[in-house]
């Protein structure tokens, strides 16, 4: 019975980690925003970093975004924020069912009812 539970928690929990780990250290890398921060003609390239860093606290929950941002803008992003802290949520629930699974497996090594 164990074993039944245990392998597809295990296996789920290792294919979360797998796909969420990259996305979300690419997600939150500050240099490919600043380096693909979009240049108007309106907007100097310093004012597209401030927004750029903006944007970035706000992801992050440190700050609220500036009056820069229309009202569509900042319900966007505030949805944006919430799809990342489910994503960060599911990984870190991921990440404990992967090492409590780890560490049973490793105490219970030699007992028959983990072996595959």
């Amino acid at each position: 019975m164990l074993k039944k539970i245990f392998l597809p928690i295990f296996i789920l929990s290792t294919a979360v980690l797998l796909f969420l780990s990259p996305l979300l250290y690419y997600s939150f890398d500050i240099q490919f925003y600043t380096a693909h921060s979009v240049q108007s003609p309106n907007i100097s390239e310093a004012e597209s970093l401030v927004y750029v860093q903006n944007v970035y606290s706000f992801l992050k929950g440190k700050q609220q975004l500036t009056s820069a941002f229309t009202l569509d803008e900042k319900s966007h992003m505030q949805d944006v924020r919430s799809i990342f802290f489910l994503i960060f949520v599911v990984e870190i629930v991921a990440l404990l069912l992967f090492f409590v699974f780890l560490v049973v497996f490793i105490v219970q090594r030699n007992s028959k009812a983990l072996i595959i």
